[in-house]
């Protein structure tokens, strides 16, 4: 399941970065990022678009695993922070989730803490439910 969702980075001048072509996420040039995709075998998911002073600076894009009624996931959270938008696309289910915000304890659209390549701030303390089930690659 964890292979189905890939990621797309579109720059400015039309070029790509295609995680499906063995990109790392770390490798993303944020000062030229347009859009940020998520796609699966069928087709793009979800696009998040730089603008309203989004920008490559400030997107961040989580894998987590969170237990949800009882059931583990695999969610693909990615959102701009502060501004939002923050969503959550659960491949099983085929539904994509939305939060204006990132609440501390919530167990999906909590704050990430920040990688060292990622410039953005999170406010206040992160609360990371289970750091080892938080990756990227």
């Amino acid at each position: 399941m964890i292979d189905t969702i890939r990621w797309e980075v579109t720059y400015q001048n039309g070029t790509q970065l295609l995680e499906s072509r063995g990109a790392r996420y770390e490798l993303i040039d944020r000062t030229n990022v347009r859009s940020f995709l998520l796609r699966d075998h069928e087709g793009p998911i979800v696009e998040l678009v730089a603008d309203g002073g989004r920008n490559g600076h400030n997107l961040f894009y989580r894998r987590r695993t969170v237990i949800l009624d009882g059931e583990t996931k695999m969610l693909f959270v990615v959102g701009w922070i502060p501004q939002g938008p923050f969503l959550a696309v659960d491949p099983g289910d085929h539904q994509v989730y939305q939060s204006a915000t990132l609440v501390h304890g919530d167990p999906v659209f909590y704050p990430p803490l920040p990688f060292s390549f990622e410039r953005f701030t999170v406010l206040t303390p992160s609360r990371i439910i289970n750091p080892a089930h938080e990756r990227i690659d």
